[in-house]
């Protein structure tokens, strides 16, 4: 029967495979964050709704930036008439 690997035993081996070469930096920080995450509290990386900055279709570029400028946030939900109960999509900064 398999035993499952406890956090520092995937920790070790992580570290190991960034060492001789498995993996890149960028993958060795990607999964150390998975290890982090768990720590922290949703108001940490949420927006409250009522404080949501929202695009309304249609935009354009030049609002678009000014609205990322400003806000500089990663995410602009965009929504449908301005209403924050119907968004259609997001934008990834």
């Amino acid at each position: 029967e398999e035993q499952a690997m406890s956090e520092e035993e995937l920790k070790l081996i992580m570290t190991q495979s960034y060492q001789s070469g498995e993996i890149n930096h960028t993958e060795l920080a990607y999964m150390q964050n998975i290890f982090s995450f768990d720590e922290r509290l949703a108001k940490d990386i949420m927006v409250p709704r009522t404080q949501m900055v929202t695009l309304t279709e249609p935009f354009n570029i030049e609002e678009l930036l000014e609205i990322i400028n400003e806000h500089h946030y990663t995410r602009y939900p965009i929504t449908e008439d301005g209403d924050k109960d119907h968004i259609k999509g997001f934008i990834n900064v």
